[in-house]
């Protein structure tokens, strides 16, 4: 043990949104490596481990036996994780060294992880579930396979690592099981599966369909499991193991972890009885020590129960949604925004399952410019998808935003050419496919974002018109299905760094050509 606390930072984050991080964790030392460094200002202390890799000379100067003379404790923190936050500033998680202990003591009671396990590393850093894997995987003695950058993206090399590394135990989001396990029955590759033993679902709504989806791949003996757990209780604090022989109208959260306790209270405070919806409150000693700096209060979620002790989630009472499984506080957007003087107010909103729609009250600002502030100081899970400017935003007799009375949003803009009113004919008519590949392309575009019909600029960002990472991997499966190609002919990667029909058809132009 060296005594310094874990704080994992995403190298695809902004490098304003980077310093702000670091700032918030009053870091001394940030690990680098050559490509990342630049992301960090001059005054941040960084260090780069590939010179330490590298280089022999310092690595055996180092006295391992001194390291085990730093004083730890329980109390100590072992882990900060960043979750968005109302003020505008995320916030920053702070995990002791027994809250993790006591969770993983939990998650082995109830079997579903032991030492004789092999699970993949699916989460980025920026999620909790990635000490799970990192951390918690080693800690009791099982097996960790780590997947390529990427890799979790490029559902050929995923299958293949599940089934070539036997894979006992795995956990994702629902809607990425439910691109695995499509690509699994169109590529008749149902033996992918067959070593999972545990299947791990959290982060969104498990639907009966998906749950349906996976009993038909996997094993009759692997388990389908249904998790919820806010990062300050780490990780993870209920679990419901699916009996696949009941039909359930709706998927429970389960029942708390063994070193977790639950009361559900109502507006007073007070239990209520079966059936009753009210705010869950978790205490045990898995919950984190606080945010850092911060005084926040734990966000609450509106749950019920049922007569078996089961929980159900209801939603949330505040502002704060998940969207394909990220955490976001629309306070913190709406605080990105007002950064900018030209505007006077804003709301940001939710909008069906896969958009974030911010409405601006300003008369000297465009969408280019809004869409450049948010891309330059936010990750790009919180990029609204669509920026709609009033003159006035309606209010209600009170004085606040009437939400019920806002206009709208025509998705329909995120496929035009150009959102500029200066795009000139020509300008649009460059835009336009121009041979046969990459009007196959505009097609699949089309098809994958829900807008047949439309014109999909060739120049225009996969991901600022509606486009994320899930649609993504089921944009780059048509590709290999059409194109007959594998990704050692060419990774997800490169389509990721090239996001637009044009990119993509030069890409594809390559294995046409050959």
């Amino acid at each position: 043990m060296a005594g310094g606390a874990y704080c994992p930072l995403s190298s695809q984050d902004p490098s304003q949104r980077l310093q702000i991080l670091v700032k918030e964790t009053q870091s001394h030392l940030v690990l680098v490596h050559s490509s990342t460094r630049i992301l960090f200002e001059i005054d941040i202390v960084t260090l780069n481990i590939d010179t330490i890799i590298n280089n022999e000379e310092n690595s055996t100067s180092i006295h391992l036996t001194q390291m085990s003379d730093v004083p730890i404790t329980s109390e100590n923190i072992l882990f900060v994780i960043f979750t968005s936050g109302s003020t505008g500033i995320p916030k920053a998680v702070q995990l002791r060294h027994r809250n993790f202990t006591q969770f993983l003591r939990s998650f082995v009671y109830a079997d579903i992880l032991t030492k004789t396990d092999t699970i993949i590393q699916m989460a980025r850093c920026s999620f909790d579930n990635h000490l799970l894997s990192l951390v918690g995987t080693l800690t009791i003695g099982a097996t960790l396979i780590m997947l390529r950058p990427e890799g979790h993206m490029d559902l050929d090399y995923l299958s293949g690592v599940l089934n070539e590394k036997q894979i006992t135990v795995m956990q994702a989001v629902p809607s990425l099981w439910n691109s695995l396990v499509n690509f699994l029955n169109t590529t008749n590759r149902k033996s992918s599966v067959q070593w999972l033993r545990t299947v791990c679902s959290g982060g969104e709504v498990l639907n009966n369909k998906l749950v349906n989806l996976l009993r038909s791949q996997v094993r009759s003996e692997c388990r389908i499991r249904n998790h919820y757990g806010p990062a300050e209780i780490t990780i993870n604090c209920t679990n419901h193991p699916i009996d696949l022989n009941k039909n359930q109208t709706d998927i429970p959260i389960g029942q708390s972890l063994p070193t977790y306790h639950f009361l559900i209270l109502d507006m007073f405070l007070q239990t209520g009885g079966i059936g009753y919806e009210g705010e869950l409150v978790i205490e045990g000693v898995d919950v984190f020590v606080g945010y850092r700096g911060r005084d926040d209060l734990t966000a609450q979620v509106m749950i019920n129960i049922n007569d078996n002790g089961l929980i159900h989630y209801v939603g949330r009472r505040d502002f704060q949604v998940k969207l394909r499984g990220q955490r976001i506080e629309l306070q913190e957007i709406i605080q990105c925004l007002l950064m900018l003087t030209s505007i006077t107010t804003c709301v940001v909103i939710k909008w069906d399952e896969n958009h974030l729609i911010a409405y601006i009250q300003s008369d000297s600002i465009n969408v280019e410019q809004l869409r450049h502030h948010c891309q330059s100081n936010q990750p790009s899970h919180m990029i609204p998808s669509i920026f709609i400017i009033l003159e006035k935003l309606p209010l209600s007799p009170n004085g606040k935003v009437d939400r019920k009375r806002l206009p709208p949003p025509d998705l329909s803009l995120l496929t035009l050419s150009s959102s500029s009113s200066s795009t000139t004919e020509l300008e649009n008519r460059s835009n336009l496919p121009q041979n046969q590949l990459q009007k196959q392309i505009h097609d699949i575009w089309c098809e994958i974002l829900r807008c047949i019909g439309q014109h999909i600029s060739t120049t225009a960002n996969f991901f600022s018109i509606g486009g994320h990472s899930l649609l993504f991997i089921e944009l780059y499966h048509r590709y290999q299905q059409l194109y007959d190609f594998d990704n050692r002919v060419l990774s997800i990667g490169l389509f990721l760094q090239q996001p637009t029909i044009l990119q993509h058809s030069q890409l594809l132009q390559s294995i046409t050509i050959n």
